[in-house]
């Protein structure tokens, strides 16, 4: 099995911890590449991400990416609260549920994973 991990944004010049079955503990920094052999089918978790283990086997190409939705729905939070603060006078109650609605979407952000894994069968 090759792990490559191909993020561009999430967690930048950190590794990411990767668990395969109860056996291995894989940490990949971004443009890294590991093989590792297993006998039969693991679970491949990342670590810290709230997304279910993927099954994987010895012929399986796992890339690892980044997740756009989460860095769009953050920044999106982020660059709404500032433009509104800017236009917006601070009494006003259109401020106050713009503001919630930003806060919402940093805080579902968080809930999203930061990196797909995609796996590809490779013939060997």
């Amino acid at each position: 099995m090759i792990i490559k991990r191909e993020t561009h944004f999430a967690k930048i010049g950190t590794k990411i911890t990767i668990y395969i079955g109860n056996t291995y503990t894989a940490k990949l920094k971004n443009n890294q590449e590991i093989k590792c052999k297993i006998d039969k089918q693991e679970k491949l978790k990342v670590k810290a991400s709230l997304q279910k283990a993927k099954v994987v086997d010895n012929q399986d190409l796992v890339i690892i990416q980044d997740n756009p939705l989460n860095l769009l729905l953050f920044w999106l939070g982020v660059a709404t609260i500032l433009i509104s603060h800017l236009f917006l006078s601070y009494n006003s109650s259109v401020l106050y549920y713009i503001s919630l609605v930003s806060i919402l979407l940093i805080f579902v952000s968080y809930l999203l994973p930061q990196v797909k894994l995609t796996i590809k069968k490779t013939s060997r």
